[in-house]
């Protein structure tokens, strides 16, 4: 409200106005360098304002960054690029001494790379990259996945490796608390997560695959961020770390016992994982096994040392995989994982070991008949009820207990 204000001797006015005559001030100073959108908006009845914006220190030493020097009734915007830690003056004045309330807005463009269609390119010739940037004004997009949230503020870049193998993410370096994300996928409807992380994280990429960065500040936090990407060519990671890598189960045989580790592994492009775990899995290593007849199969990480999750799919690469059971916590409470599952004979299915929130040790997978668990009579495609040929038909039944089958 510039009711009653006065104008002040040297004040700058508007080369396109009389001199000010009812003006007030404000000060802002930018915390990146971006684009700020300031905009006046007068009050009913509508009056005719001018807004200025300058830097400087004093009255006399003020320099006109923009204006909008009014001549109507409608709103006054100004759009101007502004510099990080510079402060800005901000003069509302009425045009031919008129007044009366506005309102005051003040914006930051997003940066460019702020929408995850906006993703800014990471050349894989020139590592390591070091990456800084600035999220102030970033925001997140509708269906944008934070998995180890709340994060916010997000940004967004693309790493094509034109060699296969191990890389680390690093967000240690950055003065902000950050979050940073590796995914791949097209869309963020999409998108497999394959790393998360607030300080570093090692992932496997194939050439040729563009996997998708996201850097979030904790909480939505604001700043300058800076992380950096580099490859590993002597990392070594379990042997079965990767899904083509995955080792077989032998004999063929229920009541079958395996053991390895989780230590080092990494998560790799287009891996899959429930979505209804409440938390997410990392540091995956793989075993398949070939059922050699029908029925209901255990799998369960009881004598593992760590906190399990455990998937299991039917499939042949990380892309097609058709997930059939997955737990995080065994049904009695502990760390370990218990599932079970409907086999096929002489159907081959991979399991995964993950570590709950990358966490990893040593594992020992079990598979066993199962028992003591009641499945619907239903549960499988051949044993369908039939509810006849009269309509209308109603049935009562339950899906507790019933699994997912292959096809």
């Amino acid at each position: 409200n510039n009711t009653g204000a006065t104008a002040e001797p040297g004040e700058p006015g508007s080369g396109t106005s009389p001199a000010p005559a009812r003006s007030t001030w404000w000060s802002w100073t930018a915390t990146a360098n971006s684009t700020v959108r300031i905009t006046a908006i007068p009050g009913e009845p509508f009056w005719d304002l001018t807004l200025h914006a300058y830097t400087g220190s004093t009255l006399g030493n003020l320099a006109q960054t923009a204006v909008d020097g009014g001549g109507d009734y409608d709103p006054r915007v100004l759009e101007f690029p502004v510099n990080s830690g510079t402060t800005y003056h901000i003069q509302v004045d009425g045009n031919h001494a008129e007044e009366g309330e506005f309102l005051l807005q003040i914006s930051q463009r997003p940066p460019p790379n702020d929408p995850f269609g906006g993703a800014r390119p990471i050349d894989p010739g020139s590592l390591p990259v070091t990456v800084t940037a600035n999220n102030t004004g970033a925001t997140t997009q509708t269906d944008e996945p934070d998995p180890d949230g709340p994060g916010g503020a997000s940004l967004w870049w693309s790493f094509t490796p034109t060699v296969s193998g191990y890389y680390e993410i690093d967000a240690s370096p950055s003065s902000s608390n950050i979050l940073v994300y590796v995914f791949t996928g097209e869309t963020l409807r999409t998108l497999n997560l394959i790393a998360a992380t607030s300080s570093a994280a090692e992932f496997y990429a194939p050439a040729g695959v563009t996997h998708r960065i996201a850097v979030h500040g904790q909480s939505g936090q604001e700043g300058e961020v800076e992380f950096r990407v580099d490859a590993l060519p002597g990392y070594v990671a379990p042997p079965n770390d990767l899904f083509a890598n995955a080792i077989a189960i032998v004999p063929a045989a229920l009541n079958a016992t395996v053991t390895g580790n989780n230590i080092g592994a990494t998560l790799e492009a287009f891996e899959s994982q429930s979505e209804n775990l409440g938390g997410i899995g990392l540091r995956s290593v793989w075993w398949s096994w070939t059922a050699p007849s029908d029925g209901y199969v255990e799998v369960n990480t009881f004598g593992s040392d760590f906190d399990t999750v455990v998937h299991v799919f039917e499939g042949t690469t990380p892309r097609d995989l058709l997930l059939l059971a997955v737990n995080d916590q065994a049904p009695g409470g502990g760390d370990q994982s218990q599932t079970g599952f409907h086999a096929s004979a002489n159907r081959t299915y991979h399991i995964s070991v993950m570590g709950w929130y990358g966490s990893e040790g040593e594992i020992t997978l079990n598979l066993l008949p199962e028992s003591g668990v009641t499945r619907p009579s239903n549960d499988l495609f051949a044993d369908a009820e039939d509810l006849g040929t009269s309509v209308p038909a109603s049935h009562t039944s339950t899906a507790e207990g019933a699994t997912t089958q292959a096809d």
